[in-house]
């Protein structure tokens, strides 16, 4: 029993940490909240493992190695289990939320289509195009906001604010559409270019709400099913691919308006 205690002890600590739930996380709560302890444990870890094979050293299967093994294997554990933690990958619900800010500058954009692009120039639908743009911002993030707070805490509460704000935003996006009033194909192609990516990022936000919520949530529930019965492809464009794709549409139609990454 002596001989293969060195073996098991480290193996079971192991084990321990690996099945036992409560167990990784008051190690994990540990960690996170006194990295420096953290990080003095795993050193000297480190430093009896290495000490202990050297000439001298206490015998392999004493206390001390035992301890020592076990320590090591276990911060070791500790370690990788906080890694994924830290270093997560973005979710879809990060990238619709980082979306956003460009969708919202391009909405902006609008104003400086119209005034550029071919046609007598009439104040009254620059007016209009300025007020709905203007609008569509706001919703936009107000959007962004209510997507934080449901990351954070979904709840049925904040399905319903997000639903009533997608349906304003989406009939803001609708009005800014049709307050060009399209004289030239350039405009149509640019007016178009705007409402295409914009829908395309509140279809996404509306693809984030659970289907199972459709009592909760009936206009994204409604929006999504249109695009689900038309083919609309589900599609979330990293932030730096919206602009991008915004900006080569609007360099097509040899316009000035550009937007960045934020």
């Amino acid at each position: 029993m002596k001989k293969i205690l060195p073996t098991l002890l480290p193996l079971l600590s192991t084990a321990a940490i690996a099945l036992v739930p409560q167990l990784q996380s008051f190690l994990i709560a540990f960690v996170t909240a006194h990295p420096a302890w953290s990080s003095f444990a795993t050193a000297a870890a480190l430093i009896l493992n290495h000490w202990l094979p050297s000439p001298g050293a206490a015998p392999s299967d004493s206390t001390i190695a035992k301890i020592g093994t076990s320590a090591l294997l276990c911060l070791c554990l500790v370690s990788l289990l906080i890694f994924p933690v830290g270093c997560t990958v973005p979710t879809v619900l990060d990238t619709v939320i980082a979306d956003i800010p460009i969708a919202t500058d391009i909405t902006l954009s609008a104003v400086n289509i119209y005034e550029i692009t071919d046609g007598v120039k009439e104040p009254q639908v620059a007016a209009e195009i300025q007020q709905y743009s203007g609008e569509l911002a706001t919703d936009l993030k107000l959007l962004s906001t209510l997507l934080a707070e449901y990351k954070a805490s979904p709840n049925d509460g904040v399905l319903q604010r997000l639903d009533a704000g997608f349906n304003t935003a989406q009939g803001h996006l609708n009005s800014l559409f049709q307050a060009f009033h399209v004289t030239s194909p350039r405009t149509q192609a640019a007016a178009s270019s705007v409402f295409n990516l914009v829908h395309g990022v509140l279809l996404s936000i509306a693809r984030l709400l659970p289907p199972d919520k459709s009592a909760v949530a009936p206009a994204a529930a409604q929006v999504v099913s249109r695009a689900d019965a038309g083919g609309f492809p589900e599609n979330v464009f990293k932030p730096k691919d919206l602009a991008d794709s915004f900006n080569w549409q609007m360099r097509n139609l040899n316009l000035s308006v550009r937007v960045r990454t934020h």
